[in-house]
């Protein structure tokens, strides 16, 4: 079970990665959605920790409940409940015992959660802390695109990870312990063969990231808008290179406010710029 999505985390990484040159809408994408496929922006929600032996009581008791009403009803004393009630009496000769292992299981998966990476681990006080693996198998991801689709030198890749560890997990640390840290990671990874960033697995994890012609331009473009209108509303810009960069900025329909306030600020009469730019 998670809370949902902490955009803050999503943002910083952003953020994180745009600083070491990482602006491609493909590079962006590919990273959020492996540290999100993850899990690495889902925080588990906890719950009262439970000792394995009173889960299998539990699961047992919940078995026994079921054989008795199932008997009761095989033998006229209680109505069923409903339809399915009424066709699991019908056939219990035949899957009752199935029933019976799938009751003691519902028992036992409600003390369980699966992590996004596909793991299963128990639900219990210590459910925050999040697993390792998760983030191992996940940086070993990003350190496979940076090395063989951003052809990185191992040191920039290293820094790069470092930064994006710090990022994910909020993190208050030196870098250079962070940096080391991440390195022994990697280094008994490689050791794991089940850990291992096969090219198959790779270039699966590339094709969850679609990026149309269409959704590309329109990114350029947007950033194209954002860019021009950080030069007009710099307070370093004189009245010809306002003039200059407004010739230039060609908006969308989604940015016809922004192209309001660009006409009020280069027209010496904003009534009649409003009128013009409407």
């Amino acid at each position: 079970m998670y809370a949902q999505t902490e955009l803050r985390h999503a943002e910083r990484v952003k953020q994180t990665i745009a600083a070491r040159g990482l602006t491609d809408v493909v590079d962006v994408m590919f990273i959020l959605s492996v540290i999100d496929g993850h899990g690495l922006f889902h925080q588990p929600i906890p719950a009262p920790k439970q000792r394995s032996k009173d889960i299998r009581r539990a699961a047992t008791a919940a078995a026994n409940r079921l054989r008795r009403r199932m008997m009761r009803i095989r033998a006229g004393n209680v109505a069923p409940a409903d339809a399915r009630e009424r066709r699991l009496a019908e056939e219990w000769p035949r899957l009752g015992q199935a029933a019976l292992m799938m009751e003691e299981e519902k028992i036992r998966c409600a003390t369980y959660q699966t992590m996004r990476g596909g793991r299963m681990v128990p639900v219990g006080a210590y459910a925050n802390r999040r697993h390792e693996v998760e983030l191992t198998h996940a940086l070993l991801l990003i350190e496979y695109h940076l090395e063989h689709g951003k052809h990185w030198a191992k040191q920039k890749r290293m820094s790069c990870l470092t930064d994006i560890v710090i990022a994910v997990q909020d993190l208050r640390e030196e870098t250079s312990l962070v940096a080391a840290r991440v390195r022994d990671r990697l280094r008994h990874a490689k050791t794991n063969e089940a850990l291992q960033i096969w090219k198959i697995e790779y270039l699966d994890a590339l094709s969850a990231v679609v990026v149309t012609e269409e959704m590309q331009d329109m990114l350029e473009r947007k950033q194209q808008c954002a860019d021009l209108l950080g030069m007009l509303y710099s307070p370093e810009s004189s009245a010809s290179s306002m003039e200059e960069v407004a010739a230039r900025l060609v908006l969308p329909s989604t940015c016809r406010k922004e192209s309001v306030l660009v006409a009020c600020r280069i027209s010496s009469s904003p009534d009649d710029s409003i009128d013009a730019a409407l």
